[in-house]
């Protein structure tokens, strides 16, 4: 029986992307069981943990063993080069990702380890990510489910999601992209195609957007800390319009959009300072 086992690890926005990456090889491989590993969070406490059960009930599975064997072979593929295929098992990383990695041997594991943020992968699967990444309203605090109400129904809201938090830290990679004036031209497009947007704005350092992002017409939802994060996500995805940041939270905040037709979606055109372009932007959307 040929096995596969994808690692979960990062923020929401992250496990979202490998989630659906674990529903695009239940569709398109011909692996006969394939299953999530959640482990990481049992030593790394980034974030708010494993999320994807507490929101869309998927199961963990905190296998140690097999996240040791990931370790280490992650180590000899990074320390030895082209060493990925040890016995009864293949390792296989976004780099070295091909289908045909996975070959017709029988009792063989397959440990698949990246982030596996591709838009082809997302897309070919649509359908089960939009009946699998559902909220539940229930479970929204006071301050969201007001603030949900009043805008399902409207067509002029704009989310704007401003990351700066953990970004500050790594500047060099994440910084320079969603500058003040990324937001500002932004907003000056959003103006041109929308009448009266009513701007909602999240952000993980309000009192920033606050002060250098000057708005006429907006909500400041500074209430969902923590475990409530996800909230903000939640809220993003029913705003019609949508300026993002280079973060895959809010992504998803617009791409789980119900009605997306005539939505304004905006976004930076690249994600790190590593890579010239963001190859998860789907047709339509605007790229600054």
């Amino acid at each position: 029986m040929k096995k596969g086992t994808v690692f979960i690890s990062g923020g929401l926005g992250n496990q979202m992307f490998e989630y659906a990456f674990l529903l695009y090889l239940k569709r398109y491989s011909k692996l006969d069981n394939l299953k999530i590993n959640t482990a990481f969070y049992i030593f790394c406490k980034d974030h708010n943990g494993y999320e994807l059960f507490r929101l869309f009930n998927i199961s963990q599975n905190k296998n140690i063993l097999e996240f040791y064997l990931l370790r280490l072979s992650r180590f000899l593929y990074n320390r030895r080069g082209l060493i990925r295929k040890m016995p009864y098992m293949r390792y296989i990383c976004e780099k070295n990702f091909s289908s045909s990695e996975i070959q017709s041997d029988s009792d063989i594991i397959y440990f698949f380890d990246g982030y596996w943020q591709e838009l082809d992968f997302v897309e070919k699967v649509k359908k089960e990510i939009f009946n699998t990444f559902r909220f539940d309203k229930s479970k929204l605090n006071v301050e969201t489910e007001k603030l949900y109400n009043k805008i399902s129904n409207l067509e002029n809201t704009v989310s704007i999601h401003v990351r700066r938090g953990d970004y500050c830290k790594f500047d060099d990679k994440y910084g320079n992209i969603c500058t003040l004036e990324y937001y500002k031209q932004a907003i000056e497009i959003i103006n041109q195609k929308i009448s009266d947007p009513l701007f909602i704005c999240f952000s993980d350092d309000m009192e920033w957007v606050r002060a250098n992002i000057q708005l006429e017409n907006a909500i400041y939802v500074d209430w969902n800390i923590g475990e409530n994060s996800w909230e903000d996500m939640f809220l993003m995805s029913n705003c019609r319009n949508s300026i993002i940041a280079n973060s895959t939270f809010s992504w998803w905040g617009a791409y789980l959009k119900e009605n997306i037709k005539d939505s304004v979606i905006i976004c930076p055109h690249r994600f790190t300072n590593q890579s010239d372009d963001w190859a998860l932007i789907p047709e339509g959307w605007i790229k600054l």
